[in-house]
């Protein structure tokens, strides 16, 4: 019999509806617990504003009641009180973000600069229209250089007598290129180095080079001269607030300490003034130097005159490397070739030309040379030395004034909230933390010892480092026995610094006598990329002058860059990128870390627009390579 289920079973469970009773007392249950949340917080809100009034209210009362009691500068309202204190607070805040740009980015400028790039480019164009001969021969067929003049002396007879600047040295471009006998050296002139870049040339604004500590300190003296200047402003205009010349409520001594914020003022501007120009001489030779050390690191050599005088055609000459002030240089010598006696070679039947006006470092004894260097040598130090500590001292006096005046500022903006009148009689005379007119000028004072100390400081650093480079320059033209001997030098010199005088002591007009570019303040403003205007407002132009984590990367690794000088009527572009002309490697890359050309003149306007037109659209120096070498 098969099972059937009844009718019941098939019907749908139901859920027991709840009884009315349980109802209740769940609805009765959240309604309590919600009442006990509201009185809670009603509760807390209340003793809140309980205990707000039993401890602040006091206190407000007290203020507002001292406020209506006081007389005179101290009779100040409470928007006035806070906004001191929020020019205090703003100082801190400019002190501190200076602090934190110095440290994140100050610790890059110990390897790598940054400089401008026409200064640079200038000074190299001056260098070589001085020095650097059109064709190799132009060097030596007319060595001799002399001039037949009558002696009275002599019964109307004849003496050769050579000039000074005939015996100014020369530089030589020793580069590899593809027409060079494999093995040899061959000594080019200007245009001996026609060549011409693969790519297009490329120019930015700035120049990358090495860096030292003697750079990164005066970037930061620069930085925090500037921001002295907000500074300083918050501080007028804090003195103007706290002696109520906003208020008209002046005191006895509102004018007195008024007067005495002015001409602190007068002096920084004076300082400011002074600094940037003992600054601006630092940065001049900081381009001079770089100018000679890129020419070395682009082959050049130097070429003497007494040397040459001896120089027998179709043989070697011995050249000498461009000296640098670095400790670690080691003076080189290079055996070169001319490049017109390896075309057409003539055998000169004599072994040596006469030779009686010639030059004293011909008989100059190797002892008396080798003492010379080593007295040069020690001079370099010893003014590298006296620059760095003098820059960091100076560093410190400018420092120590910018927390003068942060004290100022910060004294005015809080001494307000915490002075209490002394008498009834003399609603002037407070017993405070304020600092009154004689603590004013006693700060001031030290600020303004502390600034002036600090350009005293600064001209200890421009003198040495133009001694540092007055001595290399002497090295490179070989007037080291003559320094060294004191002695005058029979030959002129090709030199930023070390200019010829006459008898009088006035300077006398050649070639030899060059002025290095002048890197102004607008030279350094116009480096200023675009998104960092705002920077430079804040901080000075000398922010265009730190270095960032990509300048540094860019030191570091072997990227491009042009440079482009204008020899006399020609235009020479300095590159990294391979050309027509010269030498490569197995692997393709230069044989040569610089590659040196003369470019066509028709290709030397279109590379130069195309240059000027790029660097008009561009703010940044990401296709520089950064050439690492000595500032002097």
């Amino acid at each position: 019999m098969a099972f059937s289920p009844s009718p019941q079973l098939l019907l749908p469970i139901s859920k027991r509806k709840p009884h009315l009773r349980d109802t209740t007392f769940t609805i009765t249950k959240l309604a309590s617990s919600k009442i006990i949340k509201t009185i809670f917080k009603a509760g807390s809100a209340i003793s809140g504003l309980v205990v707000f009034g039993h401890l602040v209210m006091p206190a407000i009362k007290a203020v507002l009641a001292v406020q209506a009691d006081l007389t005179g500068v101290q009779r100040m309202s409470i928007g006035i009180k806070i906004t001191e204190t929020l020019l205090a607070v703003i100082s801190v805040g400019i002190v501190t973000v200076v602090y934190r740009l110095l440290i994140r980015r100050g610790t890059l400028m110990s390897t790598t600069a940054i400089y401008p790039r026409s200064a640079v480019e200038k000074n190299v164009g001056k260098l070589l229209s001085s020095s650097w001969p059109d064709y190799s021969e132009d060097i030596t067929k007319n060595r001799v250089a002399e001039t037949q003049e009558s002696n009275s002396n002599s019964g109307g007879g004849s003496l050769p007598v050579r000039h000074r600047d005939s015996e100014r040295i020369r530089l030589m471009y020793i580069g590899k290129m593809r027409s060079d006998d494999d093995g040899k050296l061959i000594a080019k002139g200007l245009f001996d180095s026609r060549a011409e870049p693969r790519s297009q040339c490329s120019r930015a604004r700035s120049w990358l080079t090495s860096g030292s500590p003697l750079t990164k300190t005066v970037v930061q003296i620069l930085i925090w001269q500037w921001v002295t200047f907000w500074l300083v402003l918050l501080m007028v205009l804090a003195t103007l607030i706290y002696n109520g010349f906003f208020t008209g409520q002046l005191a006895i001594d509102s004018y007195p300490r008024l007067t005495i914020v002015v001409l602190y003022t007068l002096g920084y501007l004076a300082h400011s003034v002074y600094l940037w120009r003992v600054i601006s001489d630092f940065l001049t030779n900081v381009g001079a130097g770089a100018a000679w050390s890129l020419l070395e690191r682009a082959n050049f050599v130097v070429c003497h005159h007494h040397v040459l005088r001896r120089h027998q055609t179709g043989r070697p000459f011995v050249f000498k490397g461009i000296d640098k002030a670095s400790k670690e240089h080691v003076p080189t010598t290079y055996k070169a070739v001319f490049r017109h006696e390896t075309v057409a070679p003539v055998q000169r039947h004599d072994d040596s030309t006469a030779d009686d006006c010639r030059s004293e470092h011909a008989s100059d004894d190797p002892q008396a040379v080798k003492a010379a260097l080593a007295t040069i040598k020690k001079a370099q130090e010893d003014e590298r030395d006296a620059a760095r500590d003098a820059a960091s001292l100076a560093l410190d006096r400018i420092t120590s004034n910018v927390m003068i005046v942060t004290g100022i500022i910060l004294s005015s903006g809080f001494s307000s909230w915490t002075s209490s009148q002394a008498t009834e009689n003399t609603p002037n005379n407070f017993n405070s933390q304020q600092i009154g007119s004689l603590a004013l000028l006693a700060s001031l004072s030290l600020g303004a010892a502390a600034m002036f100390t600090s350009a005293m400081h600064l001209s200890v650093m421009e003198s040495s480092f133009h001694t540092i480079l007055s001595l290399k320059e002497t090295k490179i033209n070989g007037h080291a026995v003559d320094h060294y001997k004191k002695r005058s030098s029979t030959s002129s010199t090709l030199s930023f610094t070390n200019h010829d005088s006459d008898i009088s002591g006035n300077t006398t007009a050649h070639a030899g006598n060059l002025t290095a570019c002048r890197i102004g303040f607008m030279d350094i403003l116009t480096m200023t990329k675009v998104s960092n205007i705002a920077h430079v407002l804040f901080l000075g132009p000398a922010y265009a002058l730190l270095p960032d984590r990509r300048d540094h990367i860019r030191t570091s690794k072997n990227l491009q860059f042009d440079l482009f000088a204008q020899v006399r009527d020609s235009t020479v572009v300095l590159t990294t990128q391979p050309t027509n002309e010269h030498a490569l490697t197995g692997e393709g890359t230069n044989v040569e870390a610089i590659n040196v050309c003369l470019l066509a003149q028709v290709t030397a306007n279109a590379t130069v627009a195309r240059s000027q037109n790029l660097d008009g659209k561009t703010d940044s120096h990401a296709s520089e390579k950064a050439l690492v070498c000595d500032q002097v």
